[in-house]
């Protein structure tokens, strides 16, 4: 899994990490004590926060633009 830092939108600094859903394995586990990834729980949830700051602890979701097919 690649591994990336965002800007977080509260604080503004470059400590947010992707949260992740559902049954986590071993490897999730040993990523989310590093810090590179945050357990979102086991229950999905499609509205829920995708990204979370580990600086400050806002979460948010991701905006996505609409593509209008013609």
């Amino acid at each position: 899994m690649k591994f990336t830092k965002y800007v977080c939108p509260a604080c503004r600094q470059k400590t947010g990490i992707d949260i992740l859903y559902g049954y986590p394995s071993y490897e999730t586990f040993e990523m989310a004590e590093r810090g590179e990834v945050a357990l979102g729980g086991c229950c999905i949830d499609l509205e829920g926060p995708e990204r979370k700051c580990s600086a400050c602890a806002h979460e948010w979701r991701i905006m996505r633009r609409e593509v209008k097919l013609v």
